[in-house]
């Protein structure tokens, strides 16, 4: 009788290695789609890291340029053909105070038709 039970558990049954592979696989579907959301999330990132960069030299930009009385486009800096698949609009509105030396500069940044970001800044005539 000992020798019996020795030989049945001598190697491993097909249902061992089967459920071994089943647990494998979803081990292994959790992690690609934890990948896959990492990668998507980091693409998002970096076009949301470059809106903001643009957005903050264009607004530099802007502060350097002659006091534009409000409402007024400004130009746009020039190397933003650099980037591929974005534009960058600037425009100046007047404030709630309606100060003549004072105005509220707005300065979009889109992808494409979806706007990725809007920074507004104050700009002052000196």
């Amino acid at each position: 009788m000992n020798a019996g039970r020795k030989r049945a558990q001598k190697g491993t049954t097909f249902l061992e290695i089967v459920l071994g592979l089943a647990i494998l696989g979803l081990v292994g579907s959790g992690f690609m789609t934890a990948l896959s959301t990492s990668y998507i999330s980091s693409g998002k990132l970096q076009v949301q890291t470059k809106a903001e960069n643009m957005a903050r030299d264009q607004m530099e930009y802007i502060k350097g340029r002659p006091f534009q009385v409000a409402p007024a486009t400004y130009p746009v800096f020039d190397f933003w053909s650099d980037f591929p698949g974005f534009s960058v609009t600037a425009q100046a509105f007047p404030t709630a105070e309606n100060d003549p030396n004072l105005q509220k500069v707005v300065v979009t940044v889109s992808r494409g038709s979806k706007t990725v970001l809007v920074l507004e800044g104050v700009k002052t005539n000196r």
